[in-house]
């Protein structure tokens, strides 16, 4: 077997009868195989000294994650963990803003440091999984709660504010990362893969995975890029262009100050006759995808979906999305 290239050293390889791999019928040489990668995996995990964080990480994680994807199951934030969750994201966030002005002295990295390792770092490395995907549950968690304190989950939060590149960016995560080295048996992890689907085909076709480019210059400056790759569907395309037009016109007439558009389609809405008889709020099961052209072939129907998700009401004050889907009944809850 020969290779040939232009862009290295190597015009051609030889493949020689040597070259074979040794047989592994030599048990005590597959022990010493086994044994360095072992070796090697128990380094890059260390000893877990604290297993309660490294416990109370996982559960507070899938608890993220069974509210993103309403997946049926026993998940519990206890306000204690809920706290030191926000805490973290607080710690995190001032750290950040006060680095940007100001050097940290030794006595504050003394401090802060070990607080990190314990509550951040060294639960993430037990876990597997990247620190960076922490700091983000930690900051939805905040950014996604209401009232209450109740955390909403963060899926269409994302593509609202973020757009469909960010939301493909955190479903890959999830389905690669989180779920598989999170889940505590093969049917949980099942359970929230098909929870995942479920919701991912309403915008996408595929979500394929991670594309990463890296260059320098002659100057020495590393540039290290990345993208997820993904197609969308219909649904997902028109939600990008209603969202980007709605936006630009708000935008653009808002600011001059017209506001009679505005005040006449709340009087409009004020003045308009009930839907339901004797002024009975429900569920509109009738709800279907209305967008320019039809769903791909297979794709959850909104009553499908409506239907799996049940107990996810809609605001439509809150649940800004909605207003760039144009899909009827979506908004409605029952009263």
């Amino acid at each position: 077997m020969s290779r040939s290239s232009s862009d290295d050293d190597w015009s051609t390889i030889q493949t020689e009868a040597n070259d074979d791999p040794p047989p592994y019928d030599d048990v005590e040489a597959s022990y010493r195989l086994f044994g360095t990668i072992q070796t090697v995996l128990n380094s890059e995990r260390g000893e877990d000294d604290d297993p309660k964080e490294t416990e109370s990480m996982r559960k507070f994680l899938l608890y993220c994650l069974s509210v993103d994807y309403r997946f049926v199951g026993h998940y519990e934030l206890p306000a204690s963990e809920r706290e030191k969750y926000v805490e973290l994201w607080d710690t995190m966030s001032k750290i950040r803003d006060a680095h940007n002005r100001t050097d940290i002295t030794e006595y504050e990295r003394c401090v802060l440091g070990p607080y990190l390792w314990k509550y951040l770092h060294k639960p993430c490395k037990r876990l597997s999984i990247p620190v960076e995907c922490a700091v983000r549950a930690t900051a939805r968690l905040v950014k996604y709660s209401d009232g209450m304190n109740r955390y909403k989950g963060c899926l269409h939060g994302i593509l609202h504010n973020a757009g469909p590149e960010r939301l493909a960016n955190k479903l890959w995560q999830d389905r690669n990362i989180l779920i598989p080295r999170l889940a505590d048996s093969e049917l949980e992890r099942q359970g929230f893969t098909a929870a995942l689907t479920t919701f991912a085909r309403q915008y996408f076709v595929t979500i394929d995975g991670v594309n990463s480019t890296i260059s320098a210059d002659r100057f020495g400056e590393w540039d290290h890029d990345s993208d997820v790759s993904y197609r969308l569907t219909a649904r997902g395309l028109y939600y990008g262009l209603a969202q980007s037009s709605s936006i630009g016109a708000a935008v653009g007439d808002y600011a001059r100050g017209s506001w009679e558009i505005l005040r006449s389609c709340v009087r409009d809405l004020g003045h308009r006759g009930g839907i339901f008889p004797e002024g009975k709020r429900a569920h509109d099961r009738r709800a279907t995808w209305n967008g320019p052209g039809p769903l791909t072939s297979g794709h959850p129907t909104d009553v499908g979906l409506r239907s799996h998700l049940r107990g996810w009401f809609w605001y439509p004050e809150c649940h800004l999305p909605d207003f760039f889907e144009h899909r009827p009944g979506k908004d409605r809850c029952d009263t």
